[in-house]
């Protein structure tokens, strides 16, 4: 099965490289396969050919032929195997998402700039041209920045030693733990999770082949990562999209009722995006990622799980989110990152999250870099404010979805009080 594991693993950590039979949690692989029929062995096929003539004629008799099946699509699609509705619903959204390269907004041809569109609605755009980096001068001395900052995250990696290698593949138990997962009560869920990890994969390859970064160590044997370097591009960061997408469109999953269940929502929702911002910053800490990848690959993870709850027909208390169109202009940016705590981002005011609001920054607005910490939501990273990044007028005219919207249905019911 081509989408089975985690992108960019190694070995058989973390949901890379395992089987069907050999599932235990339902937590360890990027692909869920609740009900999926273990292969039989040699000694039980034979024993079934064995038996068979002695059985078999018993039966000629009695052939039915089945009545002609009226289920809808979507019927027919709950009761397939997971792996089958895996793969439909990734070619449905991958119909919808595509990235498109080309020359800047201002009609320059000096930079890489790849925007991802939603049925051709530009919905994120990320450009990096030749010239002038900011306060960080040329690209040159932007990515000596960059490096030294490498070097120095290294200094946690005998801390982070066991998350950095059982976070290889799909990191799903990490947030698992936060919201109590389990394959017999959140089996649709876990389905859900895994279709938007492996949609970020696909996606940030697509990105990741634009742009062609190099890794940090072309720039020096010094880097000397704790794990294998993979074997495609680094700019965006695939580890960071898949741990912020996950984050972000499991959080719309989770009821709100009275304050108590809004503040007991929005801490849970503090949590899962702190983890992802801890996932995409051990990257950084393993040594094979600079800190512009990880904040760009969140970034772009965190838009794309918002997306997808529109997508899926979610609405909250006060209608359906909206989706701001976003640019993420590097040369401006690189240096101004934060990885310790969660990418800024724009909620919609719609979205009732209950006393620790999501949605109160200034448009254009900075704040002190402890709020991202504190609050999440729309605090800016470092001193970038969300009006640098986030446009003022929401993406109208995104579409719906036929089968991820009838899997959305049934992870959501998962959630609902009993």
């Amino acid at each position: 099965m081509a989408y089975l594991g985690g992108t960019g693993g190694t070995g058989g950590t973390g949901g890379t490289g395992g089987t069907a039979a050999t599932l235990t949690s339902g937590m360890e692989m990027g692909l869920p396969v609740y009900g999926g029929v273990t292969p039989y062995s040699p000694a039980l096929s034979a024993g079934i050919m064995a038996a068979q003539p002695d059985i078999a004629y018993q039966w000629w008799d009695h052939v039915d032929v089945p009545a002609q099946p009226t289920d809808t699509p979507t019927e027919t699609l709950r009761r397939s195997a997971p792996w089958v509705r895996h793969v439909v619903i990734m070619d449905e959204l991958l119909g919808l998402m595509r990235t498109s390269a080309g020359p800047t907004s201002s009609g320059k041809t000096d930079t890489a700039g790849v925007s991802l569109q939603v049925n051709e609605i530009d919905a994120l755009r990320i450009e990096w041209r030749d010239g002038s980096h900011g306060r960080m001068g040329s690209f040159e001395d932007a990515m000596r920045q960059q490096f030294n900052v490498v070097m120095d995250y290294a200094a946690l990696r005998h801390d982070r030693f066991n998350e950095i290698h059982t976070q290889l593949g799909f990191p799903t138990p990490y947030f698992g733990t936060i919201l109590g997962l389990h394959p017999e009560r959140h089996k649709y869920t876990l389905e859900v999770i895994s279709v938007a990890q492996n949609l970020a994969a696909s996606i940030l390859m697509r990105f990741k082949t634009s742009f062609g970064m190099f890794r940090p160590d072309r720039m020096s044997a010094a880097v000397n990562p704790m794990v294998p370097t993979p074997g495609h591009p680094s700019f965006p960061a695939a580890h960071a999209a898949e741990a912020y997408i996950v984050a972000h469109l499991i959080a719309h999953l989770l009821p709100a009722g009275d304050d108590a269940q809004k503040k007991r929502v929005a801490s849970l929702r503090r949590a899962l995006r702190q983890q992802a911002a801890r996932i995409a910053e051990n990257r950084v800490v393993a040594g094979v990622h600079f800190p512009i990848d990880c904040f760009a690959g969140g970034l772009l993870g965190a838009h794309m799980g918002e997306i997808l709850a529109v997508l899926a027909g979610h609405k909250h208390s006060g209608g359906q989110p909206k989706v701001y169109p976003a640019k993420l202009d590097i040369n401006q940016l690189i240096g101004r990152e934060r990885l310790d705590v969660p990418v800024g981002y724009k909620f919609d005011p719609a979205v009732t999250t209950g006393p620790s609001t999501e949605a109160d920054m200034p448009e254009g607005g900075k704040s002190d870099p402890g709020d991202g910490a504190e609050k999440q939501g729309n605090a800016a990273v470092s001193s970038i404010g969300l009006g640098e990044v986030f446009g003022k007028t929401a993406i109208k005219g995104l579409p719906g979805t036929l089968y991820f919207q009838a899997l959305w249905k049934l992870a959501e019911a998962e959630w609902r009080p009993s």
